[in-house]
């Protein structure tokens, strides 16, 4: 047979603290707006996505960077062939010039030659020694036409050499102007190609120190991004209850404004169920704080049993947890958190606990979400008195 509490019991006196919360702010005990540390940490967190972001973003830099590095790198070795190629070109030309500067020094040698034996025949026709002369000396007509034809082509001969051999010097002159010319511009495209090898030098040295200020800098940015992630993970712990593991009230508060948002960006539901224990007092009476802490622990286990992982449970004062079910409506969550308080309320050791549950609606903010969720359970435990705690069970 249930026995309902006298007024002065310390279930009844605890409802009337939180009646008379109600009365005064209009919202759960202790619902006030994060701590300071706890607005610090997510400040953090934003400094640190925006770090990511910004970390991001100069690797793509970087990225793009090495491509045109290696790009330019292409470029560089195509000129450096091609300069390879006008080298050996040059030699090729160099060699063919001094072949042909030997052809004509060959040449007028031996025009050279040619012009002293015209010379020697010119004056032996001065001093006497006539063609014809030297016919009638041997007993022939000179006048005979075979012989004069021969005579005069003897000696056109010797003047169309002679003009020949001044056509050729010229030639050789101007091919020797044209080899110097060649050479002249060969030089100086040797001197511009030196300029744009060693101006590549210095590019490809810019880049391997770019490149190096890249690296030291992608370097710093790993270390960064390693010390936010260490940074995170210490407010991720300085975030959860010392006592429970579950997120403290401040740091749990701003993950629900987070799922709050979330909720209403994509249009699915989200519940709230608020947890009270229903004697703790009597519990860390009669036993001791420290059965009292081993209580809390075993609820708040019980409750990372019960829900999924990415469900959110907060520790929101000393004997009350706040549970977020993501994507769930009032209706589920109530079944789900049914069997969460009954497998509760059937440890004796635990003593009981009550739980109330709201939905949120698209007006909704958190501290009113909670609000009516703490506003269920209290009506519930009007409805359902529970006994007072006895001893622990061995």
């Amino acid at each position: 047979m249930t026995r309902i509490p006298d007024r002065t019991s310390p279930t009844e006196d605890h409802d009337a603290e939180r009646t008379v919360s109600h009365v005064k702010t209009g919202t759960p005990i202790g619902a006030k707006a994060p701590p300071e540390t706890d607005q610090l940490d997510a400040d953090g967190d934003v400094r640190d996505r925006a770090a990511d972001e910004r970390d991001h973003s100069g690797d793509e830099r970087d990225y793009a960077a090495d491509e045109r590095d290696i790009a330019a790198d292409h470029r560089d070795q195509e000129r450096s062939d091609r300069d390879q190629a006008a080298d050996q070109r040059d030699h090729d030309a160099a060699v063919r010039d001094d072949v042909a500067q030997l052809r004509d020094l060959d040449a007028d040698q031996r025009d050279v030659a040619a012009g002293r034996r015209d010379i020697k025949a010119s004056t032996d026709d001065h001093l006497g020694t006539d063609p014809v002369d030297a016919v009638a000396s041997v007993g022939l007509d000179p006048q005979t036409p075979v012989l004069v034809e021969a005579i005069d082509r003897s000696q056109r001969a010797r003047g169309e050499a002679a003009a020949d051999r001044y056509r050729a010097l010229r030639d050789r002159q101007a091919a020797a102007q044209e080899r110097a010319g060649a050479e002249h511009d060969r030089a100086s495209a040797l001197t511009d190609r030196g300029s744009g090898s060693a101006a590549r030098g210095q590019a490809d040295s810019d880049r391997q120190l770019s490149k190096a200020d890249r690296r030291s800098g992608d370097q710093d940015r790993r270390q960064s991004k390693t010390d936010r992630r260490v940074a995170a993970a210490e407010r991720r712990r300085a975030s959860l209850d010392g006592l429970t593991g579950v997120y403290g009230r401040g740091p749990g508060f701003l993950e629900l404004k987070r799922e709050m948002a979330r909720a209403k960006r994509t249009g699915q539901p989200l519940s709230v169920a608020f947890f009270d224990v229903d004697n703790l007092k009597v519990i860390n009476d009669t036993r001791g704080h420290a059965a009292g802490d081993q209580v809390l622990v075993r609820i708040a286990g019980s409750l990372r049993a019960h829900l999924r992982t990415y469900d959110l449970i907060i520790r929101y004062g000393g004997d009350e947890f706040v549970c977020v079910l993501i994507g769930l409506t009032k209706k589920v969550a109530e079944h789900r958190f049914q069997d969460v308080v009954e497998a509760l309320n059937d440890d004796r050791n635990l003593g009981s606990v009550t739980a109330g549950v709201a939905d949120m609606q698209p007006s909704d903010t958190a501290e009113e979400l909670i609000a009516r969720a703490d506003t269920q359970l209290y009506q519930k435990r009007l409805e359902h008195r529970h006994l007072p705690i006895p001893p622990a069970q061995t």
